[in-house]
């Protein structure tokens, strides 16, 4: 197997960093794998010594065929960051595998990406893999459906993977949003794949938060291109603890990675499963409240 390079963010959190690289470590293809690493610059005087600190680590790192580290000098922000820097080892490589600082990984990750980024690779319609699925005790998958993956229209940004010529004509600006905003049937659309997504690209529009993961999310849905996302969760994202700039704390998204399967198949039919998808729609349910307020047309960042 020829193995994609992995790229890894990180920024101000030692710990996490370091629980991180040493669950790569232990992954079979390792020691097979290129590792690309982008530590970005600090935004203030006092993510200075984490970073100085996380960058003395990173130096001292092995077990993967090669280790490549990019130190920014100033602060890209965590959505252009990521946005250069898979452009940049996508145009030399053209697949990799991406994870953040807070990602545990199954020993088994490495072998499944590879995998799927190698079966899917001339299938267009796949626009990129999750190696993330969300836990039993919140996101129940029927017990008639017997498959190791399945299909959705929501790619998910806690260890994923994509191929350039699926990335090279992303609309990063969003120029349609105005069309979108007021289009309720396109919203609704967009929704299919959770209540979340147009509520988060508003934000992203109106400069309240900094995400790529919804500009992509947007772009999957705008191209009627789908996501492979696993039945049992490859990774865990260990950022819950309030410690993320995104994150809340919660343990609700906690993951057994033991169930991981090491081999799984991958088929050729592909289609979206509409029980697992309502299933999938649940975990991102909005309450009663924000549901009024989006029929009634009140948005607060307006």
């Amino acid at each position: 197997m020829n193995c994609s390079p992995i790229i890894l963010f990180v920024y101000n959190r030692p710990h996490h960093t370091q629980k991180t690289i040493e669950a790569l470590q232990r992954n079979i293809l390792a020691d097979r794998s290129h590792l690309i690493i982008y530590s970005d610059g600090a935004k203030d005087d006092r993510d200075v010594p984490p970073i100085l600190q996380i960058r003395e680590y990173l130096n001292k790192i092995s077990g993967f065929r090669s280790v490549q580290i990019v130190e920014r000098k100033r602060n890209r922000g965590c959505a252009n960051n990521i946005i250069e820097g898979v452009s940049t080892v996508l145009n030399e490589h053209g697949k990799a595998i991406v994870l953040e600082d807070d990602i545990l990984t199954s020993h088994y990750f490495l072998c499944y990406m590879n995998a799927a980024l190698d079966f899917y690779q001339d299938r267009k319609e796949i626009f990129s893999i999750s190696g993330y699925n969300h836990p039993p005790s919140i996101m129940r998958i029927p017990a008639s459906y017997k498959g190791d993956i399945f299909f959705c229209r929501r790619n998910a940004s806690w260890g994923w993977a994509t191929w350039l010529d699926r990335w090279l004509n992303i609309d990063w600006e969003i120029r349609d949003f105005e069309t979108f905003y007021e289009d309720l049937k396109a919203q609704k659309e967009f929704n299919q794949s959770g209540d979340d997504l147009s509520d988060m690209l508003v934000r992203q529009m109106k400069g309240k938060i900094d995400s790529w993961f919804i500009r992509l999310a947007y772009h999957h849905y705008k191209h009627g291109g789908l996501a492979i996302w696993p039945k049992y969760s490859y990774t865990e994202n260990i950022g819950f603890d309030g410690s993320g700039i995104h994150c809340s704390i919660t343990t609700k998204y906690q993951n057994d990675l033991s169930m991981a399967i090491r081999t799984p198949e991958f088929p050729t039919d592909i289609k979206v499963d509409k029980d697992i998808l309502k299933s999938l729609k649940k975990v991102t349910r909005r309450g009663p409240l924000t549901r009024l307020k989006k029929i009634l047309r009140i948005d607060r960042i307006r």
